[in-house]
């Protein structure tokens, strides 16, 4: 008789939960289950059969085993092959066969290893020759990050919170700009007084968001912020007055 061991991994494993809530019943009912059906499967040297055949291979009315058959397809026990749409691989005994021959075949080719060793005569290893390990080659990001890392920490006291999304902020700015611009821009950007900006505690994305406009900016040696922008509101209108006037519209 074949032992069937279930490992710890078997009770906590997603498949058995699935399998559990598919057929309604606890997971202790579940693990049961399966310790019959891979009892019956591998006593037989089963990898893969129908559903017909398996269900006829379990104890119980044919309603109920075609009930469990069901749920350990849907909990992923039975996959369905690729040459016969009708013909379920059992994934747990798959490979059963090979893997019994590559152990006959170990066992032999071991016994004749070691009569090798004990016939053949010790000889010294060469000491292997050291090999130089690669120097690493930081990401163009690296530079970008440590520049907005630094000036954050002197403008706002503590350095940014550094996780997988600023990770990716800092690729797509790097990837617009190229690594260098990027590094630059981001000093510009945590020393902008943009309202907006400030009330955000320079936050990266809006970095990455207005980009092109900062660079802009930045190429220019100006900020251009909301009291900038008001300023430039007023001189615009009262140009438009001044000519109003001398065209005696007013």
């Amino acid at each position: 008789m074949r032992h069937v061991r279930l490992d710890v991994r078997d009770w906590q494993s997603a498949r058995l939960r699935r399998l559990h809530e598919e057929l309604g019943i606890s997971a202790y009912e579940a693990i049961g289950i399966l310790a019959v059906f891979w009892h019956v499967t591998r006593e037989a040297g089963i990898e893969e059969a129908t559903e017909e055949a398996l269900a006829g291979m379990l104890v119980g009315s044919q309603a109920d085993n075609e009930r469990i058959i069901l749920g350990l397809i849907h909990a992923g026990y039975l996959q369905q092959t690729q040459e016969n749409e009708f013909r379920y691989l059992i994934t747990d005994n798959a490979g059963m066969a090979e893997a019994r021959q590559k152990r006959v075949e170990a066992a032999k080719a071991g016994v004749a290893g070691r009569a090798r060793k004990r016939a053949a005569a010790p000889k010294k290893r060469a000491p292997r020759p050291k090999r130089d390990k690669p120097a690493l080659v930081p990401p163009p990001t690296a530079p970008v990050w440590e520049a907005y890392a630094e000036a954050y920490e002197r403008r706002w006291g503590h350095p940014p919170v550094r996780n997988a999304r600023a990770n990716a902020l800092t690729k797509q700015l790097v990837t617009r700009l190229g690594s260098e611009a990027s590094e630059h821009l981001v000093r510009f950007y945590v020393q902008h007084n943009e309202p907006f900006y400030l009330r955000n505690t320079h936050d990266l994305q809006y970095c990455v968001k207005n980009c092109d406009t900062l660079f802009t900016q930045m190429r220019r040696g100006e900020q251009i912020t909301r009291k900038v922008v008001e300023s430039a509101e007023k001189e615009n209108h009262y140009v438009n007055l001044m000519q109003r006037i001398s065209n005696g519209e007013l």
